[in-house]
This record gives structure tokens, C-alpha cells and sequence, in this order.
């Protein structure tokens, strides 16, 4: 698998979403996973995991893997209520990557991504940082599976089950 060290970042839609009622992030990890997200201004967010590969240059291509969805609020965690694991084929995509981009109404110039097709409903992003992990992703508490010792020390929290408590 080969990836293109440009596309390796979290993105962004920020300068094409003026006037918007809604925004999208994708990220592409150095891995070869990745998610996309989209969030609406009525608080409906919508995150989808993926793995990616550029075969050859120009060319991306991205297969969804799992979706999650969920309302997001200004006052506390976002509240997950549907996830999914998805069997789709992978679709490919041409893309370029500007290192200088400028658009109206946005201050100064910035490292844009621009696609053929849309990807989480843009076609148009803006690189906010090269720096990303897994832990980034929105959805990331869905994805990891708690060790024993934290489902012991939650349900302990909870006057639940603990080692050796009701004999079993």
C-alpha cells in the first residue's frame, strides 16, 4: 500500500463553509486509516471510519468501514445512538493537494485538498494539522474496547460486581 505523505493530516472544510449551516473534517492517518465527519448545525454528527491508499499519484482511493451517529452538544459529550459496521467496495478518487491555496473571504493562504468526488460532502478542504492519531477521532470511545481493569473499576464506581464481592 502506498500513501501519499500530503494527504497524511486532519482536514478541514472551514473555508469553503462560509455561510454554511454544516461542516465536515476528514483525516488520513500515516497508517492507512482515517475517518470523515460531519456535523450539522441542529447538532446531528455523522463519523465515518475508513482505510485509504493512493496507488498511484493523484489517485486516492478510500473504502468506509464502520459509521457512527450521534448528537453533539455545547454542554457535554457527544451522545453516540447508532453504529455500524459497513461492507463496502472501496471507490477511488482523484485528488490534488495545494501547498499555497487562497479563496475569498478566508484570511491568507492555506494547504487545500481538492477532490473529484465528494467525500462526507465536500469536495473542498483545508489542512488544520499534520499531527493526527486515532485518539483524535470523534467516535474513538466506540472504537476501543475497555481492559478488565476498567470494567471492574467502573462497575466498582457504580456499587456493582467487584473481584470476590457476591462469591462468583
Amino acid at each position: 500500500m502506498a500513501y501519499d505523505p500530503d494527504l497524511i493530516g486532519l482536514w478541514h472544510t472551514g473555508p469553503y463553509d462560509l455561510g454554511a449551516m454544516e461542516t465536515s473534517e476528514a483525516a488520513f492517518l500515516p497508517d492507512g486509516g482515517g475517518w470523515t465527519e460531519w456535523s450539522g448545525f441542529g447538532g446531528s454528527t455523522e463519523v465515518v471510519g475508513l482505510r485509504w491508499d493512493c496507488p498511484t499519484p493523484g489517485r486516492l482511493v478510500v473504502q468506509e468501514v464502520w459509521y457512527a451517529h450521534g448528537y453533539w452538544s455545547n454542554d457535554g459529550p457527544t451522545r453516540w445512538e447508532k453504529f455500524a459496521f459497513l461492507d463496502r467496495p472501496p471507490e477511488a478518487n482523484a485528488y490534488s493537494v495545494n501547498p499555497a491555496a487562497r479563496i475569498p473571504g478566508w484570511n491568507g493562504r492555506f494547504t487545500a485538498l481538492a477532490l473529484r468526488e465528494h467525500i462526507a460532502f465536500s469536495r473542498g478542504y483545508a489542512l488544520r494539522r499534520r499531527d493526527v492519531g486515532a485518539a483524535d477521532c470523534p467516535a474513538y470511545s466506540l472504537l476501543i474496547a475497555p481492559s478488565p481493569a476498567d470494567l471492574l473499576r467502573q462497575a466498582g464506581d457504580r456499587g456493582g460486581w467487584t473481584p470476590g464481592g457476591d462469591g462468583t
